[in-house]
Parts: structure tokens; sequence; C-alpha cells
């Protein structure tokens, strides 16, 4: 039996702030979250994909870097991204709700020892 698209709502994690100084007077772990250009009201997966096809969609809906991306459900449970996990497995159905933070530019440890004394 050939499953059928699901549509999930796509939300923006973490604070949307307009105030420039936010970000100096938060705390760090409750900095707002840069907001993710082009990202997508909602999308279209099939229910026995991957959770890793949910973030490859994502991504591209978005044209931002997979490597930056961490989804959740609203309750704060971690989707992970990972090609044995089904998204029926994380017991998302049509019209549920997905949230999409940007993690931010990662630094290897490589760059951060290669400095120049």
């Amino acid at each position: 039996m050939a499953s059928k698209p699901v549509t999930l709502n796509v939300q923006p994690r973490g604070k949307q702030s307009t105030l420039p100084q936010a970000t100096l007077t938060s705390p760090p772990n409750k900095r707002p979250g840069k907001p993710i250009p082009n990202l997508p009201k909602e999308t279209k997966i099939y229910i026995q994909g991957s959770t890793a096809d949910l973030y490859e969609r994502i991504a591209a809906e978005s044209k931002f870097s997979i490597h930056r991306l961490r989804i959740t459900l609203p309750k704060g449970a971690s989707i992970p991204n990972d090609k044995s996990v089904t998204v029926a497995s994380t017991e998302l159905q049509d019209g549920d709700t997905i949230q999409v933070k940007d993690l931010g530019k990662h630094t290897t440890p490589h760059a951060i020892h290669a400095q120049p004394h």
C-alpha cells in the first residue's frame, strides 16, 4: 500500500526579537533565534519517509544548510536527522506542527586550534 504525503505546518523555533540589543542583554540560553530565510509555512512529506528526508526537504525549501537546522515537536522533543527513523515513528500526522531552529554556524575543533601562535 502506497502512502500519501502529509502536510506539516512549519514554525520557526525561538523568540523572534526586533530589538537589536536583546541578544546582548539576554542570558546565553535565552537568546532569540535568528530567523531562517525562506522558511516555508508548510511542507509535504511521506509519512513512511525518513526524518532525514524531512530535514533535506526543509533545507531545500528554505535554501538553508541542513547542518544548521534542528527540527522539534512543539512539546520540545527533537526529531533526529536519521535515515533509519521514519516520520511515522515520531507520531507526526497530517496537519501537525513542527518547529525549526537555526543552530548557528559550527566551528570545527581544527579551526580553533589551527591558529598561529
